[in-house]
């Protein structure tokens, strides 16, 4: 298949603008039912969220011997929240990130094995979140007390 694949409000791309769609087990991989791959050794997934997330996380690899990845999560602004390294002896394994700050934007599954393999994308899972800054926390619950000093000290007059 060729072009973005939207999932739940989520776009998903590979580097090649296409990808490889399956039934369970119809890859080499042990997918839990829909799966997708991409389509090169060495390529990659981005999947655009429809918004911020608390967490997001997916199952990912594939069965050749050796397998090896890196899952990285950007915020709205595609700035770099972290990175997980993955590498298995054969099959999937879940990859996820929790950011309670700002909140997840894209998550990049990148394929490091040079194994003639392609990676493969199973149970993507996120949590939208009503994510609210810190700073934003702090000045409504100076507010909130400067409120109540100024209730008590009508009360008091």
């Amino acid at each position: 298949n060729n072009g973005a694949l939207v999932l739940n409000g989520n776009t998903v791309t590979t580097d090649t603008g296409s990808y490889r769609y399956t039934q369970p087990n119809g890859f080499d991989a042990d997918c839990n039912g829909e799966c997708i791959g991409n389509d090169t050794d060495l390529g990659w997934f981005d999947v655009v969220l429809g918004g911020p997330t608390s967490r997001a996380g997916a199952r990912v690899g594939g069965s050749a011997t050796s397998y090896a990845g890196i899952v990285d999560f950007f915020d709205m602004a595609n700035n770099l929240l972290g990175s997980v390294n993955f590498g298995n002896n054969a099959g999937m394994v879940f990859v996820g990130w929790e950011d309670l700050s700002v909140g997840i934007g894209r998550v990049r599954f990148t394929d490091t094995a040079s194994n003639g393999r392609i990676l493969h994308l199973d149970d993507f899972r996120f949590e939208a979140a009503n994510v609210v800054p810190l700073p934003g926390t702090l000045a409504l619950a100076g507010l909130a007390l400067l409120g109540m000093g100024f209730v008590r000290r009508s009360q008091k007059a």
